[in-house]
């Protein structure tokens, strides 16, 4: 088949529900994964994991500095491990594990019984951040920043997140390839974990020195051990750049409504942008969906940066027919040989960016830049 023969480089619409992979594509194997990490979330034996910070007690806190200091003392929280609920509140309680010996309760925490991999995975401020005591250092939990994109909480959560990579996905992976979609696609659910990082350390901080009423539009004042899961800050991302790439592409909302891809993607941002600025029920998800679709957009409009970080580690990954075709045909608009391009990109997969001249480069510039043009 032709390059001028594929859905995405014909220049009528394209039904994306009509497009019925042939292979097992990036896209496929990200869906198949939310779904074997949610069977295996759902049948797991479950454990206790913390979901908010330490509640003192009048003079709790100095009580559990003064423990700590000593390094004999932790401080543990007393869950019931045979508890029938899924939640609830445990007593914070000194314990030194030389002697056996417990104190008074100088705290409570929120606690919630989960499977091991979402204890493992899911993302929280508090794990995230470098925290230094007289116990050592804890958190940066970096893995974090990819394994909660795979995470979800219940059923319609994951179809949702599903059907959106379903249907979005294959034209972004058309476009960039397998492993730069790839790429693309975790590289903007950790820049949705990142953005929800840096709103919530700002909100935090904000009450630490206006108080905790402070309220500022769009910083997240949600407990730093809130948990953060879903592969919705990856989707967005997908949404946008599918939107750059083919604004103009007609989808059909719920069946019924149909839309260019462009209106809806600044449907769908305005909506969330609504929702953090009115500290929504669900304002920590709404930011990563922002963080995500701006790495998304960002990306899409600078394709050649995965080809840079690839580059890092060896030779750049091989871009897809369509994306080399529509680099081609840009690059005729403004002069430049189909051979030329070639020729280029034949010897950057041989030896990597760093073996071009500097005319290859500023040829291979405009080449790129007539394709996003």
């Amino acid at each position: 088949m032709g390059f001028q023969d594929r859905d995405y480089l014909r220049t009528r619409s394209a039904s994306f529900g009509a497009i019925a992979p042939r292979r097992l594509t990036a896209n496929t194997m990200l869906i198949l994964a939310c779904v074997l990490v949610a069977m295996l979330d759902a049948i797991l034996p479950r454990q206790w994991v913390q979901t908010s910070q330490v509640h003192f007690v009048e003079g709790g806190e100095e009580v559990t500095r003064e423990l700590l200091a000593t390094k004999e003392w932790t401080i543990v929280p007393a869950v019931d491990e045979r508890a029938t609920q899924s939640f609830g509140t445990a007593l914070m309680v000194p314990f030194n594990p030389t002697t056996q010996e417990t104190r008074a309760a100088v705290g409570s925490i929120g606690y919630q019984f989960v499977s091991p991999l979402r204890k493992w995975l899911q993302f929280t401020t508090a794990q995230a951040l470098i925290n230094i005591t007289p116990q050592g250092v804890s958190g940066f939990e970096f893995w974090r920043f990819i394994g909660f994109q795979f995470l979800h909480v219940g059923v319609m959560h994951l179809v949702l997140n599903m059907v959106g990579l379903w249907v979005f996905g294959p034209l972004v992976e058309e476009r960039l390839g397998a492993r730069r979609y790839l790429a693309f696609y975790l590289f903007c659910g950790m820049m949705g974990a990142f953005l929800y990082l840096l709103l919530n350390a700002a909100g935090l901080g904000a009450q630490s020195l206006a108080g905790p009423n402070a309220s500022i539009p769009g910083l997240l004042f949600t407990d730093p051990w809130t948990p953060l899961v879903g592969a919705s800050a990856g989707v967005f991302g997908v949404i946008v750049a599918g939107a750059v790439f083919r604004p103009n592409e007609t989808i059909v909302v719920l069946y019924v409504l149909p839309m260019r891809l462009a209106t809806f993607a600044l449907l769908v941002i305005g909506f969330t942008i609504y929702n953090m600025l009115t500290a929504s029920a669900n304002a920590g998800g709404e930011t990563a969906h922002l963080g995500g679709a701006l790495a998304g957009w960002w990306v899409a409009k600078h394709p050649h940066l995965i080809d840079d970080f690839f580059s890092l580690f060896g030779r750049p990954p091989r871009r897809s027919a369509a994306s080399l075709a529509s680099s081609q045909a840009a690059s005729r608009a403004r002069g430049v040989s189909d051979a030329e391009v070639d020729r280029i990109l034949d010897k950057v997969h041989a030896g990597g960016l760093q073996s071009l001249s500097a005319a290859e480069k500023e040829t291979l510039r405009r080449a790129t830049d007539a394709r996003r043009s």
